[in-house]
Protein backbone atom coordinates (compact mmCIF):
# COMPACT_ATOMS: atom_id res chain seq x y z
CA UNK A 1 0.00 0.00 0.00
CA UNK A 2 0.89 3.78 -0.53
CA UNK A 3 -0.40 6.68 0.85
CA UNK A 4 -0.25 9.99 -1.76
CA UNK A 5 -1.18 13.12 0.06
CA UNK A 6 -2.31 15.87 -2.35
CA UNK A 7 -1.69 19.61 -1.71
CA UNK A 8 -5.41 21.78 -2.62
CA UNK A 9 -3.60 24.70 -3.44
CA UNK A 10 -3.81 24.44 -7.69
CA UNK A 11 -4.67 21.50 -9.51
CA UNK A 12 -1.11 20.38 -10.32
CA UNK A 13 -0.41 18.23 -7.94
CA UNK A 14 -3.76 16.19 -8.41
CA UNK A 15 -3.22 15.84 -12.41
CA UNK A 16 0.72 14.75 -11.46
CA UNK A 17 -1.17 11.92 -9.07
CA UNK A 18 -3.38 10.93 -12.08
CA UNK A 19 -0.78 10.68 -14.49
CA UNK A 20 1.66 8.60 -12.31
CA UNK A 21 -1.19 6.24 -11.04
CA UNK A 22 -2.04 4.05 -14.06
CA UNK A 23 1.81 3.48 -14.36
CA UNK A 24 1.78 1.70 -10.90
CA UNK A 25 1.96 -2.00 -10.95
CA UNK A 26 2.47 -3.45 -7.56
CA UNK A 27 0.41 -1.27 -4.70
CA UNK A 28 -2.45 0.20 -4.29
CA UNK A 29 -2.97 3.78 -3.80
CA UNK A 30 -4.60 5.72 -0.80
CA UNK A 31 -5.03 9.60 -1.61
CA UNK A 32 -5.41 11.54 1.53
CA UNK A 33 -6.40 15.08 0.47
CA UNK A 34 -8.83 18.27 0.95
CA UNK A 35 -9.48 18.10 -2.63
CA UNK A 36 -12.79 17.04 -3.93
CA UNK A 37 -12.37 12.85 -5.07
CA UNK A 38 -12.39 13.38 -9.00
CA UNK A 39 -15.52 11.34 -10.39
CA UNK A 40 -13.38 8.82 -12.54
CA UNK A 41 -10.57 8.08 -9.43
CA UNK A 42 -10.63 4.49 -8.61
CA UNK A 43 -9.27 3.77 -5.24
CA UNK A 44 -9.66 4.99 -1.82
CA UNK A 45 -9.62 8.27 -0.78
CA UNK A 46 -9.77 9.96 2.71
CA UNK A 47 -10.62 13.83 2.84
CA UNK A 48 -8.45 16.00 4.55
CA UNK A 49 -10.52 19.29 6.38
CA UNK A 50 -9.08 22.40 5.47
CA UNK A 51 -6.06 24.00 7.93
CA UNK A 52 -7.70 27.69 7.39
CA UNK A 53 -6.48 30.00 10.41
CA UNK A 54 -3.03 31.07 12.35
CA UNK A 55 -1.55 32.42 15.15
CA UNK A 56 0.85 34.61 15.66
CA UNK A 57 3.59 32.10 14.10
CA UNK A 58 2.70 29.27 12.17
CA UNK A 59 6.00 28.64 11.19
CA UNK A 60 7.32 27.48 14.24
CA UNK A 61 9.92 30.33 14.48
CA UNK A 62 10.81 29.61 10.68
CA UNK A 63 11.37 25.68 11.27
CA UNK A 64 8.36 24.85 9.17
CA UNK A 65 5.94 26.24 6.45
CA UNK A 66 2.60 26.21 7.23
CA UNK A 67 1.88 24.37 11.54
CA UNK A 68 -0.54 26.80 13.33
CA UNK A 69 -1.62 26.02 16.49
CA UNK A 70 -4.95 26.11 18.13
CA UNK A 71 -6.70 25.44 14.74
CA UNK A 72 -9.09 22.37 14.42
CA UNK A 73 -9.10 21.90 10.97
CA UNK A 74 -5.11 21.75 11.03
CA UNK A 75 -4.71 19.36 14.06
CA UNK A 76 -7.62 16.97 12.64
CA UNK A 77 -5.88 16.77 9.00
CA UNK A 78 -2.50 15.57 11.00
CA UNK A 79 -4.90 13.51 13.40
CA UNK A 80 -6.21 11.55 10.14
CA UNK A 81 -3.50 11.03 8.12
CA UNK A 82 -1.39 9.49 11.83
CA UNK A 83 -4.56 7.25 11.88
CA UNK A 84 -4.51 6.36 8.33
CA UNK A 85 -0.78 5.22 8.50
CA UNK A 86 -1.17 3.54 11.99
CA UNK A 87 -3.85 1.66 10.06
CA UNK A 88 -2.46 1.03 6.83
CA UNK A 89 1.28 0.73 7.78
CA UNK A 90 2.25 1.77 4.12
CA UNK A 91 5.23 0.67 2.28
CA UNK A 92 5.66 4.46 1.41
CA UNK A 93 3.80 7.73 1.65
CA UNK A 94 3.95 9.73 -1.49
CA UNK A 95 4.22 13.97 -0.68
CA UNK A 96 3.12 15.76 -3.05
CA UNK A 97 3.68 18.39 -1.33
CA UNK A 98 4.02 19.46 1.94
CA UNK A 99 7.23 19.69 4.72
CA UNK A 100 4.54 19.00 7.57
CA UNK A 101 3.31 15.97 6.28
CA UNK A 102 6.58 14.76 4.68
CA UNK A 103 7.96 15.09 8.90
CA UNK A 104 4.67 13.41 10.33
CA UNK A 105 4.82 10.27 8.33
CA UNK A 106 8.60 10.01 8.57
CA UNK A 107 8.49 10.39 12.33
CA UNK A 108 6.03 7.24 12.52
CA UNK A 109 8.53 5.28 10.86
CA UNK A 110 7.50 5.01 7.09
CA UNK A 111 9.55 6.01 4.10
CA UNK A 112 8.35 9.03 2.44
CA UNK A 113 8.67 10.66 -0.77
CA UNK A 114 8.20 14.02 -2.56
CA UNK A 115 8.74 16.17 -5.65
CA UNK A 116 11.35 18.54 -5.78
CA UNK A 117 9.41 21.95 -6.77
CA UNK A 118 11.38 24.25 -9.00
CA UNK A 119 12.58 27.75 -7.88
CA UNK A 120 14.59 29.00 -4.85
CA UNK A 121 13.38 26.43 -2.34
CA UNK A 122 16.68 27.12 -0.29
CA UNK A 123 14.72 28.06 2.95
CA UNK A 124 14.40 26.04 6.38
CA UNK A 125 11.78 24.16 6.24
CA UNK A 126 12.42 23.30 2.31
CA UNK A 127 15.61 21.92 3.13
CA UNK A 128 13.91 20.36 6.35
CA UNK A 129 11.68 18.36 4.34
CA UNK A 130 14.09 16.75 1.50
CA UNK A 131 16.28 16.11 4.38
CA UNK A 132 13.83 13.88 5.61
CA UNK A 133 12.40 12.47 2.05
CA UNK A 134 13.71 9.06 0.88
CA UNK A 135 12.78 9.60 -2.58
CA UNK A 136 13.46 13.09 -4.14
CA UNK A 137 11.48 13.41 -7.70
CA UNK A 138 12.84 15.94 -9.80
CA UNK A 139 9.86 16.24 -13.02
CA UNK A 140 11.90 17.54 -15.52
CA UNK A 141 15.18 16.73 -17.39
CA UNK A 142 18.72 16.03 -15.33
CA UNK A 143 20.46 19.35 -15.02
CA UNK A 144 17.36 21.25 -15.83
CA UNK A 145 17.12 23.15 -12.55
CA UNK A 146 20.04 24.52 -10.35
CA UNK A 147 19.04 22.94 -7.03
CA UNK A 148 20.55 23.51 -3.61
CA UNK A 149 23.77 21.08 -3.23
CA UNK A 150 22.46 18.56 -0.98
CA UNK A 151 19.02 17.77 -2.69
CA UNK A 152 20.80 18.05 -6.11
CA UNK A 153 22.69 14.82 -5.43
CA UNK A 154 19.86 12.69 -4.46
CA UNK A 155 17.02 13.82 -6.94
CA UNK A 156 15.62 11.20 -9.83
CA UNK A 157 15.25 13.66 -12.28
CA UNK A 158 12.36 11.66 -14.31
CA UNK A 159 11.54 13.91 -17.62
CA UNK A 160 8.04 16.26 -17.69
CA UNK A 161 5.45 14.41 -16.55
CA UNK A 162 2.58 14.46 -18.53
CA UNK A 163 -1.27 13.01 -18.23
CA UNK A 164 -0.52 12.71 -22.19
CA UNK A 165 2.71 10.39 -22.12
CA UNK A 166 2.60 8.05 -24.86
CA UNK A 167 -0.35 9.26 -26.52
CA UNK A 168 0.07 9.55 -29.78
CA UNK A 169 -0.34 13.08 -32.12
CA UNK A 170 -3.36 12.74 -34.70
CA UNK A 171 -2.67 12.87 -38.04
CA UNK A 172 -3.87 16.28 -38.77
CA UNK A 173 -2.26 19.78 -39.48
CA UNK A 174 -2.44 22.27 -36.84
CA UNK A 175 -4.89 24.76 -38.41
CA UNK A 176 -2.88 27.95 -39.24
CA UNK A 177 -3.39 30.67 -36.88
CA UNK A 178 -5.20 28.97 -34.51
CA UNK A 179 -2.97 30.32 -31.27
CA UNK A 180 -4.40 28.40 -27.88
CA UNK A 181 -3.49 30.41 -24.56
CA UNK A 182 -3.21 28.06 -21.56
CA UNK A 183 -3.75 29.90 -18.15
CA UNK A 184 -3.23 28.13 -14.36
CA UNK A 185 -6.28 28.33 -12.04
CA UNK A 186 -7.60 31.64 -11.41
CA UNK A 187 -5.10 33.87 -12.75
CA UNK A 188 -3.32 34.93 -16.59
CA UNK A 189 -4.51 37.67 -18.54
CA UNK A 190 -8.06 38.93 -19.26
CA UNK A 191 -10.17 38.23 -22.05
CA UNK A 192 -9.94 41.76 -23.13
CA UNK A 193 -6.31 41.70 -22.96
CA UNK A 194 -6.22 38.83 -25.18
CA UNK A 195 -8.53 40.22 -27.61
CA UNK A 196 -6.10 43.44 -28.19
CA UNK A 197 -3.45 40.97 -28.84
CA UNK A 198 -5.64 39.14 -31.42
CA UNK A 199 -6.85 42.00 -33.21
CA UNK A 200 -2.92 42.90 -33.37
CA UNK A 201 -1.85 39.81 -35.19
CA UNK A 202 -5.03 38.10 -36.18
CA UNK A 203 -5.95 34.65 -36.21
CA UNK A 204 -8.67 32.31 -33.91
CA UNK A 205 -7.30 32.61 -30.35
CA UNK A 206 -8.71 29.90 -27.43
CA UNK A 207 -8.30 30.45 -24.35
CA UNK A 208 -8.43 27.58 -21.88
CA UNK A 209 -8.55 27.74 -17.77
CA UNK A 210 -8.14 31.27 -15.89
CA UNK A 211 -10.60 33.45 -17.07
CA UNK A 212 -11.46 31.15 -19.97
CA UNK A 213 -13.54 28.47 -20.66
CA UNK A 214 -11.92 24.64 -19.25
CA UNK A 215 -11.11 22.56 -21.97
CA UNK A 216 -13.28 19.63 -22.65
CA UNK A 217 -10.47 17.86 -24.83
CA UNK A 218 -7.00 19.42 -23.91
CA UNK A 219 -5.38 17.45 -26.10
CA UNK A 220 -7.16 18.73 -29.42
CA UNK A 221 -6.87 22.09 -28.12
CA UNK A 222 -3.14 21.27 -28.12
CA UNK A 223 -2.13 19.57 -31.33
CA UNK A 224 -4.86 21.74 -33.34
CA UNK A 225 -3.08 25.13 -32.20
CA UNK A 226 -0.14 26.22 -34.23
CA UNK A 227 1.28 28.32 -31.47
CA UNK A 228 0.64 27.57 -27.78
CA UNK A 229 0.71 30.56 -25.48
CA UNK A 230 1.29 29.10 -21.80
CA UNK A 231 2.01 29.78 -18.47
CA UNK A 232 4.81 28.10 -17.10
CA UNK A 233 3.56 25.33 -14.78
CA UNK A 234 5.34 22.13 -14.39
CA UNK A 235 1.96 20.50 -16.22
CA UNK A 236 1.07 22.84 -19.00
CA UNK A 237 4.80 23.05 -19.86
CA UNK A 238 4.88 18.93 -19.58
CA UNK A 239 1.70 18.97 -21.86
CA UNK A 240 2.86 21.22 -24.49
CA UNK A 241 6.04 19.21 -25.06
CA UNK A 242 4.04 16.22 -24.81
CA UNK A 243 2.22 17.85 -27.87
CA UNK A 244 5.05 19.06 -29.65
CA UNK A 245 3.92 22.70 -29.76
CA UNK A 246 5.55 25.85 -30.83
CA UNK A 247 5.11 27.91 -28.02
CA UNK A 248 5.68 30.87 -26.04
CA UNK A 249 5.33 30.33 -22.38
CA UNK A 250 5.18 33.32 -19.68
CA UNK A 251 5.93 33.08 -16.37
CA UNK A 252 3.30 33.74 -14.10
CA UNK A 253 3.87 35.22 -10.34
CA UNK A 254 4.23 32.09 -7.84
CA UNK A 255 6.19 31.64 -4.24
CA UNK A 256 9.69 30.94 -4.34
CA UNK A 257 9.89 32.32 -8.52
CA UNK A 258 9.01 28.59 -9.08
CA UNK A 259 7.53 30.01 -12.72
CA UNK A 260 10.46 32.39 -13.24
CA UNK A 261 12.48 29.23 -12.44
CA UNK A 262 11.28 27.34 -15.04
CA UNK A 263 11.36 29.80 -17.68
CA UNK A 264 14.93 30.32 -17.05
CA UNK A 265 15.85 26.62 -17.82
CA UNK A 266 13.62 26.79 -20.72
CA UNK A 267 15.86 29.11 -22.03
CA UNK A 268 19.09 27.67 -20.79
CA UNK A 269 17.54 24.78 -22.41
CA UNK A 270 16.73 26.45 -26.21
CA UNK A 271 13.15 25.37 -25.76
CA UNK A 272 10.08 27.54 -26.79
CA UNK A 273 10.19 31.37 -26.47
CA UNK A 274 10.41 31.90 -22.89
CA UNK A 275 9.72 35.10 -20.97
CA UNK A 276 9.82 35.90 -17.15
CA UNK A 277 6.96 38.28 -17.59
CA UNK A 278 3.82 39.30 -19.99
CA UNK A 279 5.30 41.33 -23.10
CA UNK A 280 4.00 44.64 -24.33
CA UNK A 281 1.42 44.07 -27.18
CA UNK A 282 3.67 45.42 -29.84
CA UNK A 283 6.34 42.39 -29.09
CA UNK A 284 3.71 39.39 -29.93
CA UNK A 285 3.85 39.74 -33.74
CA UNK A 286 8.07 38.65 -33.29
CA UNK A 287 7.14 36.00 -30.47
CA UNK A 288 4.51 34.43 -32.30
CA UNK A 289 6.86 34.06 -35.19
CA UNK A 290 9.98 33.13 -32.90
CA UNK A 291 7.93 30.42 -31.91
CA UNK A 292 7.16 29.11 -35.45
CA UNK A 293 10.12 29.07 -36.37
CA UNK A 294 11.71 27.01 -33.47
CA UNK A 295 8.91 24.70 -33.96
CA UNK A 296 8.79 21.72 -31.78
CA UNK A 297 12.53 21.57 -31.60
CA UNK A 298 13.58 20.21 -28.79
CA UNK A 299 10.74 19.30 -26.69
CA UNK A 300 11.81 15.61 -27.09
CA UNK A 301 14.47 16.25 -24.42
CA UNK A 302 11.76 17.77 -21.98
CA UNK A 303 9.33 15.26 -22.00
CA UNK A 304 10.75 11.86 -23.54
CA UNK A 305 7.21 10.77 -23.35
CA UNK A 306 8.04 8.59 -20.27
CA UNK A 307 8.09 10.70 -17.16
CA UNK A 308 5.03 9.23 -15.34
CA UNK A 309 7.09 5.67 -15.69
CA UNK A 310 9.80 6.86 -14.58
CA UNK A 311 8.59 8.23 -11.56
CA UNK A 312 5.96 5.39 -10.94
CA UNK A 313 9.44 3.05 -11.03
CA UNK A 314 10.99 5.11 -8.92
CA UNK A 315 8.37 5.14 -6.16
CA UNK A 316 7.35 1.85 -5.90
CA UNK A 317 11.36 0.71 -6.26
CA UNK A 318 11.55 3.05 -2.85
CA UNK A 319 8.24 1.31 -1.58
CA UNK A 320 10.16 -2.00 -2.08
Amino acid sequence: MIGWYVHHHGGGHLRRLQAIRPHLRHHDVTVLSSLRRPDDWQGDWVHLPMDLGADADPTAHGALHWAPTGVPGYRERMRLIAAWVAQHDPALFMVDVSVEVTALVRLLGVRTATVVMPGDRSDRPHRTGYDLADLLIGPWPAGAHRLPAGPAERVVAVGAISMFDGRRRPPLEPVPGRVLVLNGLGDGPSLADIDKIRQRVGGEWIVRGGRGERSTDLWADLTSAEVVVTHAGQNAVADVAAARRPAVVVAAERPHEEQVATVRALRRAGLGVPLESWPDLDRWPDLLEQARRRGAEGWDRWNPGNGAQRAADAIEDAAR
